[in-house]
């Protein structure tokens, strides 16, 4: 084994420190702005909007400038470092904003947001990028990219649980000090976890490979037609998580109510980050021993909307104050999002991309253009009978078969052409 424990401990760790910011900005910085600050809702929705076209856009121009990185510590680790310490600083700025009101408090959070994008980014892409970067062995680098996915489930979970109980205890009666507070937590938190992850990790594998164009990369993904089927799927699923993690708090301060809006905010928030990670570390290793990826994705989409329509039921009959009937289909929402965290890849995971489509029973395909064969075919390994090739339709393809490499691309630029192009849009 290339990775020991403690390698992978420190992966782990990067993980819950970088989604611990994400979901903080993801969450809470309308609810900052709006509500505690009293900027509009449309301007601060505009401008959210805005940084996530410039997110699309941004992102493909990130990862050529990763791509082209030569440095004695590597492509990747200067790029989380640097971006890492970047993207602290902006978070605390973001949520520590100065006494100003109207035009100049928009521009503040305009710039303040859309810059909390960039540096966040200069540290995502280099983050999943460098799997294959530590590790050549196709086994240890989907266990990385498992550990990965997991923890940042976790530090999302921990950020939804404890966010407003923190708020309250460091800021009392004044919100706007208690998020100060909170950001600069977590932003300490995420510096620690992220410089153990450089620390711990280095760069073994060095090949070199032909930087595409941004044109480039958007082309082979639009091109790929079960790439952009995932690609959709996340996108749709990331809509409806972003809408339920940021109204939420707008739920129970307005239509939950009372004094005690808070209290019931935090113990359903703790209901649905606790089966959260139930749904990553339980749910998900148990359904997946017996069912594929797709089924157990399949699965957790269907009882996600279920959820959701019980939930408005419930709140069209009137229980929209009954809070341990509120839990119960809120649970069952965060339970499928934490086994949506633990088996979609993220669009930036370097080796998310293109394996071969075979069963994992078979040997390794030999394909043309190290990918695929004339016409979409693959060929089996000889000890599996008599190599005919068999045909890879879309409708065979699960989400564990990833995606098909396009026609004359070798497999690395492949893979990092379709990544950068798919995360752009994930982001979007």
């Amino acid at each position: 084994m290339e990775l020991n424990a403690k390698q992978k401990t420190a992966f782990g760790i990067g993980a819950v420190g970088k989604d611990m910011v994400y979901a903080l900005s993801s969450s809470y910085v309308m609810y900052y702005y709006q509500d505690v600050l009293g900027l509009s809702a449309t301007f601060v929705g505009l401008i959210l909007m805005i940084a996530r076209i410039f997110d699309a856009v941004n992102d493909p121009f990130m990862g050529v400038l990763v791509a082209k990185t030569r440095t004695r510590w590597g492509r990747f680790r200067p790029w989380l470092f640097s971006g890492t310490l970047l993207n602290a600083v902006v978070l605390y700025a973001l949520f520590a904003a100065p006494a100003v009101e109207g035009t100049a408090l928009m521009v503040y959070f305009t710039a303040a947001y859309i810059l909390w994008g960039v540096t966040y980014t200069m540290m995502d892409i280099p983050y999943w990028s460098m799997i294959p970067a530590v590790t050549r062995t196709p086994a240890e680098r989907e266990s990385l990219s498992v550990i990965g996915r997991t923890c940042a489930g976790v530090g999302s979970a921990i950020v939804t649980m404890f966010t407003m109980l923190l708020v309250g205890v460091f800021g009392g009666s004044s919100e706007r000090q208690g998020f100060k507070t909170v950001a600069l937590l977590v932003a300490g938190c995420f510096v620690i976890a992220e410089v153990l992850c450089c620390l711990l990790f280095r760069e073994k594998s060095r090949s070199e490979s032909r930087v595409a164009g941004i044109r480039e990369m958007f082309t082979a993904l639009f091109r790929n037609d079960q790439a952009m089927v995932v690609v959709a799927a996340i996108v749709l699923i990331n809509c409806a998580l972003y809408l339920t993690f940021n109204f939420i708090i707008y739920f129970f301060k307005y239509d939950f109510g009372g004094e005690g809006w808070k209290t019931g905010y935090t113990l359903f928030c703790t209901v649905g980050g606790a089966m959260q990670i139930l749904g990553m570390m339980v749910l998900y290793p148990l359904l997946r021993r017996k069912c594929s990826n797709t089924q157990v994705f399949t699965v957790s989409l269907v009882a996600a909307l279920a959820g959701y329509g019980v939930l408005l039921a419930l709140c069209l009959l009137g229980f929209a104050g009954n809070l341990v009937v509120l839990c119960v289909p809120g649970a069952v929402v965060f339970a499928c999002n934490g086994m949506h965290h633990a088996g979609c890849p993220h669009p930036h995971q370097a080796d998310a991309g293109l394996r071969c489509p075979v069963g994992a029973r078979h040997r390794p395909c030999v394909h043309r253009h190290r990918g695929q064969g004339r016409g979409g075919y693959a060929r089996r390994g000889s000890d599996q009978g008599d190599g005919r090739p068999r045909r890879l339709s879309g409708a065979r393809l699960g989400l564990e078969d990833q995606v098909r490499q396009p026609h004359r691309q070798p497999a690395e630029e492949a893979r990092h052409q379709l990544r950068l192009a798919a995360g752009a849009l994930h982001h979007g």
